[in-house]
């Protein structure tokens, strides 16, 4: 029967997704964007199958469409003005591409977010029995036994991709969602559901064994993801559940003392980080000195509260039409450009902004506004509140559908307080739409053991319509092709791109990042990436035309950028092109640059790459009392290496950008002939890293114009030390001794 296969491609669609976008990534890499891009064109392409199956329902059978039924009025009026808000948001973003298309690296822009309430509506009008509700339960278990077990892969260092970050070094995994936050965050949305199909789907022994095995394994891998967040979420919703079992055993009494416990344990932690909580989140000031059992100056904490910071700071500097509307979806690295401090660089790394505030309330306020928050409070309370009155109505009778609703509002608690300290990714979006809709779907209907079937009536007097869901089918097709595939085909030559340039190969450089803008035009990242390539290929091009052709490509590119006062990065971008173009190309250029530079610099005075970069400029300018000011500078709000917070990773990040800066310097003062000055920033060097050989000869050298040989030779004897090899030091050795006046015997010994 067609309308049997209909709801089969339908039922496909939806198993397919929940299956396969916690399991699904770029395994072979051949995509840049290795988890989510790729999760979400798997999530919207089986998305537009689904979309199109239901459309043919309506078109051409006579089937009821519960979205439209009096029961689900309220939900329908929610999402108009969901969708109206979210176009007015859309229209008084600081960033309307960005907002409509997401940023490259999260793809969560209202474009997404369009997806995400399709997939909700369509559950909602095609999961109507219970047997349907324990396949997709099952499908959910099955897939997080997949990514449970090549998340145990990574721990024990016998995963077959290679990652620069090993589980085994960082002993945390992150299994195929690319991040043990994430990977946490996933977990605590499916374990009250493992553990509900435990009690109320598993029937045989060898079902019962594997979900029992599957439960295991979700709280191993859990606990080695090491997120503080996830776990607090579980615990969250662990505690919601205590208490909603003590009281529905009438066991009141006991949950009122459990209930009492817990709020003096609460209080009386938080009385004790009050002081450290209050100062961290309202004062700019550092606070070195831990004042708690909960060390807020360290780590991920400390950087969330600098977050938080800036949020509160925003806010507050925010006129009402931000206020109230917000800045725009995917804004938010636009936003904390202007509030980056010297110490971010210590907890997170030198000069990263980052793209979320790490807090629900925070991301949601800046984003869509007071009346954004307002919205989705009433829209998702709602939903709740709907929940806790059916467990009430149901309190004497708790059956499957009691229980799985207990499950289910677990599951909004922990992914709640989870994402207060945390944010969501399209896994867990996906599976958030995917509780909304069970919670709805149990709720509004009373009949979910029935099978409902439909008779295969095809509405003959509706063929007319069949030509226009032709029309529909054909606009899913092109969404299909040119809104996923293309997005797909243009990471994979990006990805070729970047291998280029490890080759050093422009050519296929060139070539690929073409086809790269050719086949997602709109996206602002390959924009940026195309003229870097392009700028950076344009010294290995011998043929003028072809240098001439790169060059125009590179100045319609920048041509293209509209900048707004929250444009930094652009900014940075364009400014680092003109920098470029004025030395292979006209030094007028180096003006524009500058423009922005300072532009920069005016926004934030403790972004430490504009002053570097600025610094560079005016060094080829051969200004260079205001090169050596900027480099300075950039150094004076690098944070300090003796930082206790500090860690490996990020040290590594300042004492790069540290050996730029002083290898800078040196360079002037030794062109400038100030040996003293130049030795001094060389000298800097090798305390970073004592095997930058290269220094020593450098050092040895100034000593060696100044005449200063008994110092020369020993900077020549420790470069020889480091590096015995080396012949070119023996060299030197025998130079500085016959000018010395001594015997080259003397040399040869010390060599042997």
């Amino acid at each position: 029967m067609l309308l049997d296969k209909i709801n089969k491609i339908i039922k496909i669609s939806y198993l397919a997704i929940l299956f396969l976008i916690p399991v699904y990534f770029a395994f072979n890499k051949g995509s840049f964007n290795i988890f989510e891009l790729n999760k979400l064109i798997i999530f919207k392409i089986l998305l537009i199958v689904m979309l199109l199956a239901s459309l043919s329902k309506v078109f051409l059978f006579k089937s009821k469409v519960n979205i439209i039924q009096k029961k689900y009025k309220t939900f329908s009026l929610f999402l108009i003005l969901f969708f109206i808000f979210y176009l007015i948001n859309l229209f008084f973003s600081i960033h309307p591409i960005v907002t409509w298309w997401g940023s490259y690296d999260r793809q969560q822009g209202l474009y997404t977010l369009i997806y995400y309430f399709v997939f909700f509506i369509l559950l909602i009008i095609n999961i109507k029995t219970w047997i349907q509700i324990k396949e997709i339960i099952m499908t959910i278990i099955s897939a997080s036994f997949l990514v449970c077990f090549y998340g145990l892969t990574q721990y024990f260092d016998i995963d077959p991709l290679f990652w620069t970050e090993k589980a085994i070094d960082t002993g945390r995994i992150f299994s195929s969602l690319g991040q043990p936050n994430f990977l946490g965050h996933y977990l605590i949305m499916i374990i009250p559901l493992t553990i509900f199909s435990l009690i109320f789907i598993g029937r045989s022994f060898l079902i019962r064994f594997f979900i029992s095995s599957v439960i295991l394994l979700q709280f191993i891998c859990l606990f080695l993801t090491g997120s503080r967040s996830a776990i607090l979420g579980f615990l969250a919703g662990f505690y919601f559940f205590v208490i909603l079992f003590l009281f529905s055993k009438y066991r009141k009494k006991i949950g009122l003392i459990f209930i009492s416990i817990s709020l003096f344990l609460s209080i009386f932690i938080f009385f004790l980080s009050t002081n450290s909580l209050r100062t961290n989140l309202f004062n700019q000031d550092d606070i070195n000195k831990p004042r708690s059992i909960i060390n807020l100056n360290s780590g991920s904490v400390k950087i969330r509260i600098y977050y938080w910071q800036a949020a509160i700071r925003e806010f507050k500097q925010a006129n009402w039409k931000r206020k109230l509307i917000g800045y725009g979806g995917e804004t938010q690295s636009k936003i904390f450009f202007k509030h980056y401090q010297p110490a971010w660089g210590v907890h997170e790394g030198l000069n990263v902004i980052p793209d979320r505030a790490h807090n629900l309330f925070f991301d949601i306020i800046l984003q869509f506004g007071i009346i954004g928050l307002l919205m989705i409070i009433l829209f998702y309370g709602y939903i709740v509140a709907l929940a806790i009155g059916y467990l009430e109505n149901n309190k004497n009778k708790k059956n499957q559908f009691y229980w799985l609703v207990v499950a289910l509002l677990i599951i909004l608690i922990s992914y709640f307080v989870n994402n207060l300290f945390s944010f969501s990714t399209t896994v867990t979006y996906v599976y958030f739409y995917l509780i909304l809709a069970l919670l709805l779907i149990i709720i509004k209907n009373k009949n979910l053991k029935k099978i409902k079937t439909y008779q295969d009536d095809l509405n003959l007097r509706l063929n007319y319509k069949l030509f226009f869901y032709l029309i529909i089918f054909v606009i899913g097709l092109n969404f299909i092709y040119y809104h996923n595939i293309n997005f797909w085909l243009a990471d994979q030559y990006y990805m070729k791109a970047k291998k280029g340039e490890v080759s050093n190969d422009c050519p296929v450089i060139l070539n690929n990042i073409e086809k790269t803008i050719s086949l997602n035009p709109n996206s602002i990242f390959y924009q940026k990436e195309y003229i870097y390539y392009n700028l950076n290929c344009l010294e290995s091009v011998e043929d003028m035309t072809k240098k001439a052709f790169l060059i125009e490509n590179v100045i319609n590119k920048i041509s293209l950028f509209s900048f707004t006062k929250y444009d930094f990065y652009n900014k940075l971008q364009i400014a680092d092109t003109y920098l470029v173009l004025g030395r292979i190309i006209d030094q007028k250029y180096y003006n524009l640059a500058e423009k922005y530079y300072q532009e920069l610099i005016e926004i934030n005075p403790y972004f430490s790459l504009a002053y570097k970069n600025l610094g560079k400029l005016k060094k080829e300018r051969e200004e260079t009392e205001k090169a050596i000011n900027n480099f300075q500078k950039a150094i004076g709000v690098l944070p300090g290496l003796d930082n206790i917070y500090l860690n490996r990773q990020h040290g590594e990040m300042i004492k790069k950008e540290l050996f730029d800066l002083y290898k800078n310097l040196a360079e002037i003062y030794e062109n400038k002939k100030n040996y003293q000055l130049a030795r001094k920033y060389y000298l800097e060097i090798i305390k970073l890293n004592p095997y930058y050989l290269v220094f020593y000869k450098k050092i040895a050298d100034t000593y060696y114009i100044e005449n200063n040989l008994t110092d020369a030779l020993k900077y020549i004897q420790r470069g020889y030390m480091l590096n015995t090899s080396d012949d070119t030091w023996i060299t030197s050795m025998n130079i500085i001794y016959e000018k010395m006046g001594d015997d080259e015997k003397k040399a040869k010994k010390i060599s042997n």
